[in-house]
């Protein structure tokens, strides 16, 4: 997914209303935590722990977590934090969803499928590009790959995984000279001197 898709798909994101609670999330802070996780590479759970004093320039420190069914901050699935790019000028939308209070109530799969509805609603006949947001970190990866050109051993320490894992994911993003070169060559054939 690229950033015009990404934006055309948070334009569809909706107020999120908790009956329970009778509490709405506006659909701005949604719009903010998505854009927190697609600039980032975080998973739900550490999008959510995000906060504003983690960000250091371009980069983005991840050293802890809110876990499903639990409303505290606990250490990383690893137990180490890690460093992150942080894509774009992405920090206004972590200050606010940091500064948000009511991420206690909210349950995840409703951000979920928040996003699902949203990316159905923007591509309403792709269903490869209806989306939830563990797809947002694989968006993430690709772009490190693709357009900043990154390995996948430097792509699995900014998404904290191992390079073994990456490549079982990734390895088909990764485009050698060789590779580059043979596309080239398929694309650009000489015109056949057998036509009539």
């Amino acid at each position: 997914m690229n950033n015009e898709e990404f934006n055309r798909i948070l334009n569809y994101v909706r107020p999120y209303h908790r009956k329970k609670f009778n509490q709405t999330v506006p659909a701005e802070v949604l719009r903010d935590f998505y854009i927190v996780c697609y600039a980032s590479g975080a998973r739900q759970s550490k999008g959510f722990a995000m906060r504003k004093e983690s960000l250091k320039g371009n980069a983005v420190f991840i050293d802890s977590q809110i876990r499903r069914n639990e409303k505290f901050k606990s250490s990383t699935k690893t137990g180490k934090a890690r460093r992150a790019i942080f894509f774009e000028d992405a920090s206004e939308a972590l200050h606010r969803w940091s500064e948000f209070s009511g991420k206690a109530w909210i349950e995840r799969s409703s951000l979920a499928r928040n996003l699902k509805n949203a990316s159905k609603k923007a591509f309403p006949n792709q269903p490869e590009k209806w989306i939830c947001v563990h797809d947002l970190r694989h968006s993430y990866a690709i772009r490190l790959i693709r357009d900043y050109e990154f390995n996948l051993t430097q792509t699995a320490m900014f998404m904290g995984n191992s390079v073994v894992f990456r490549e079982e994911h990734y390895a088909n993003f990764v485009m050698s000279d060789e590779n580059i070169e043979s596309l080239y060559r398929a694309k650009v054939k000489k015109p056949s001197s057998a036509l009539p």
